[in-house]
């Protein structure tokens, strides 16, 4: 009796399991939406490029140079830096450097803010700025030169609302996790740019159009700001994409600790949650399957592996005799997850997403951003 109940949990769970196999095998096959290749005149639009910085000051001078070299000559965009609880120089560096360079004064900003919190202060500055376009970059992030004109290009096609690029697959600073996970990560997000849409961006260079999909304000309890911005633009009927000549990578080619892969990966919980009726009635049909699958990826997945994990364990226990049955399958999974390189690598996925959903359960809220220098 028992056996027969832990062979059904084994087929409950693996429907949450197995759906994002077949869905990876899906968008390999999957047609392309149709674009429009139209290039708008950046001329005729007022864009403001926001840097949200704390604690940057080894990182402020290289930042605003490559944003000066790529805006120069283009009369209508304004850089607006927005420190926040920095404990250096940040700010005072950013103005001096800006004083001194090539743009005019008239076009840029530099906007102090006492507290700590990156969405904070991008809220705030949002409230100050009257613009087309917004784009906002983070300050570590070294992005591929002609990241504005794909911009302007991308943006001509009047249903895209939200454009961001992809991190550097071969950055040094990636450990063998976090390589394995942007390079499939990177592939499925460009075929779901595709065919629609992706829900999950990347904070790094991330640009919406204020006229698609207007002014909001930034939960800045959950972090996770970029996928707060994709789904506000499916949510009003835009696209949400992702251009794969838009590159970037850290200056320093820092390494990413294990925290802050836990403080990504809980803020994306929490707003997969909190747009799961997109999932079903969101007005781009064609963004629904994305968005599932993402919330099944980052929400269910993890703790479905865990059930698996212990049904199996349990199964094995009382059950010893091996057979073609649950307990055969299960162990055949087990040992395929452990031994096989990319199984070990989705095992640490699975943990350091469990790790952000209990943390966030308890109450540990990673909501405070805090660049490591």
């Amino acid at each position: 009796m028992l056996t027969s109940s832990l062979g059904w949990i084994q087929l409950v769970v693996s429907g949450p399991i197995i759906l994002p196999i077949l869905y990876w095998i899906w968008v390999r096959i999957m047609n392309p939406h149709e674009s429009d290749t139209s290039v708008m005149d950046s001329s005729k639009n007022k864009v403001t490029i926001l840097v949200p910085m704390r604690n940057e000051e080894r990182n402020v001078i290289r930042k605003l140079d490559s944003i000066i070299n790529e805006i120069i000559e283009i009369i209508d965009v304004e850089i607006l830096v927005i420190e926040s609880g920095s404990i250096d120089s940040t700010a005072s560096i950013a103005k001096s450097f800006l004083e001194d360079s090539e743009i005019d004064d008239e076009r840029w900003k530099v906007v102090t803010f006492p507290e700590p919190g990156k969405s904070l202060a991008i809220n705030k500055a949002i409230e100050m700025v009257n613009s087309d376009i917004i784009i906002m970059t983070d300050c570590d992030a070294k992005v591929s030169p002609g990241w504005m004109g794909v911009l302007m290009e991308r943006f001509a096609d009047e249903q895209i609302g939200v454009v961001s690029g992809i991190e550097d697959e071969s950055c040094p600073g990636l450990n063998r996790f976090n390589k394995y996970y942007r390079t499939k990560s990177n592939y499925l997000r460009m075929k779901e740019s595709l065919y629609d849409s992706t829900p999950v961006l990347e904070g790094s260079l991330i640009a919406w159009d204020v006229r698609k999909i207007g002014k909001f304000e930034i939960n800045a309890g959950i972090n996770a700001d970029d996928a707060q911005i994709g789904m506000m633009s499916i949510r009003k009927g835009f696209r949400s994409i992702i251009d794969p000549r838009i590159v970037f990578r850290n200056f320093d080619d820092k390494k990413r600790s294990v925290s802050e892969s836990v403080r990504r990966a809980q803020g994306l919980s929490i707003v997969l949650a909190m747009n799961v009726d997109l999932a079903i009635f969101s007005m781009r049909k064609r963004a629904r399957l994305a968005i599932a699958n993402a919330i099944i990826l980052y929400s269910i997945f993890p703790w479905m592996v865990l059930i698996f994990a212990v049904n199996s364990a349990l199964a094995f226990y009382h059950e010893p005799v091996i057979s073609l049955n649950w307990q055969f399958l299960s162990m055949i999974a087990t040992l395929g997850a452990t031994t096989i390189p990319s199984g070990r690598m989705v095992l640490i996925g699975v943990y350091i997403s469990l790790v952000a959903h209990i943390q966030a359960l308890i109450g540990k809220r990673h909501n405070v951003w805090n660049p490591v220098r």
